[in-house]
């Protein structure tokens, strides 16, 4: 009896896994970084805030781009160990 309650009250929260890959990440900047700009364009939204926006994603693309060069250089560089 005891199992049976807690078993009813039992509550999940399904959701999608998110690819954390370098790749997707850089591609979901650059959607969001020409989203905002065409946004920018046409005059909609404050500019300021936009603007801020754009700079923060851009700053976090290149992040993105320089951990995963980072990460390329260290695995050429086990590879390299390996094949000693």
């Amino acid at each position: 009896m005891k199992f049976a309650n807690r078993a009813k009250s039992i509550k999940n929260d399904a959701r999608v896994n998110e690819d954390v890959n370098q790749n997707a990440l850089l591609r979901k900047y650059q959607t969001e970084i020409s989203q905002l700009r065409s946004q920018l364009e046409k005059g909609g939204g404050n500019n300021i805030q936009i603007n801020e926006v754009l700079v923060k994603l851009e700053n976090e693309k290149k992040q993105a781009q320089e951990d995963r060069n980072q990460a390329l250089r260290m695995l050429e560089e086990r590879s390299k160990d390996m094949e000693k």
